[in-house]
Order: C-alpha cells, then sequence, then structure tokens
C-alpha cells in the first residue's frame, strides 16, 4: 500500500510541475505604465554640518566618495575630495523626476576631526526655485551619515510635494 501512496505522489507533484508549465506562458506579464516625467527645472541642495573627506579605509581609495546622492541608482553627486562644513553643494538640474515617488539616497563621510560629534546634513529639493523638499538627517558620532530621501511629486509644479519618511 504505501508504495502505491507513493507512486501516486509523485505523479501528482510531477503532474503538477507539468501543468504550471504547460499554462505558465499564456499569463500575460503585467506591464506598467512608463512613469510621467515631472514638469519644471529641479534642483537638489545639501549642506552638511561637518567637514567630509574619503573614507580613509576605503580599498580605493581615490575613488572613495566624501558627499554621495544617488537617484534611480544613478549618482547625482559624488565628491571625492574633502569638503569643509557649511558648504551648499548643488546639483542644477536633476532630470528623470517623475510625478508621484522619487527616493534619493545620501551618504557622507567625516573626515577625521569631524567624527566625534554628531553631524548632520540638510537635502533640500527644489522644483522652479520653490522648495517641495527638505529633510535633515544625523549621525551618531563616529559613524557616517546615510538616509533616503522618499518624495513624492504632483503633477502640477504649483503644488507642493510631500516628503515619506
Amino acid at each position: 500500500m504505501r508504495p502505491l501512496l507513493s507512486f501516486i505522489m509523485v505523479v501528482a507533484i510531477l503532474g503538477g510541475v507539468q501543468l504550471y508549465m504547460t499554462h505558465r506562458p499564456r499569463v500575460v506579464a503585467y506591464q506598467a505604465e512608463p512613469d510621467a516625467v515631472a514638469e519644471g527645472e529641479f534642483r537638489l541642495e545639501v549642506t552638511l554640518s561637518f567637514a567630509a573627506g574619503p573614507d580613509p579605509f576605503a580599498l580605493e581609495l581615490e575613488d572613495a566618495p566624501s558627499l554621495l546622492v544617488l537617484f534611480r541608482g544613478q549618482p547625482v553627486l559624488h565628491r571625492t575630495n574633502a569638503i569643509p562644513g557649511g558648504q551648499v553643494i548643488v546639483s542644477d538640474p536633476v532630470d528623470g523626476i517623475v510625478q508621484g515617488q522619487n527616493e534619493f539616497f545620501v551618504q557622507a563621510t567625516c573626515a577625521n576631526d569631524a567624527s566625534l560629534t554628531a553631524n548632520a546634513i540638510r537635502v533640500r529639493i527644489l522644483r522652479d526655485a520653490v522648495v517641495i523638499a527638505e529633510q535633515t538627517f544625523w549621525s551618531e558620532p563616529g559613524e557616517a551619515i546615510q538616509g533616503a530621501l522618499n518624495v513624492t511629486v504632483p503633477p502640477e509644479s504649483s503644488a507642493e510635494a510631500t516628503v515619506q519618511e
């Protein structure tokens, strides 16, 4: 009786896999509509409360970023030199911002003298010279600052965007 039950279970499993494989190509894949590009001129401003410098422990020191901002996986800002505190760093224009959800990843490494205190980065997104999103990221003493700024951009250039934390 047990061998017969084992044989029935094997046939049921392999039959189920065969049925799945034959019906799988018939399923139409969901195709999302392309994102509508938001209107207006977008600008990114980053202000550091500390002196930033490249990570001295990076494997490739000449390419180690002191400040890195990514949008859709592509660098918007990539600085490898030392950056003094209080300086506003601007990326103008920022292309590819779409209506709806957008995410910016921000990372900065403290210079040796700034690593003993808590530090901050202020990130602002401007649309046609109007601030639509602003967020401040903080670090613990001795740690690099990193975070994601999620911005929902409305279709109209006069409407304000929302920041999602």
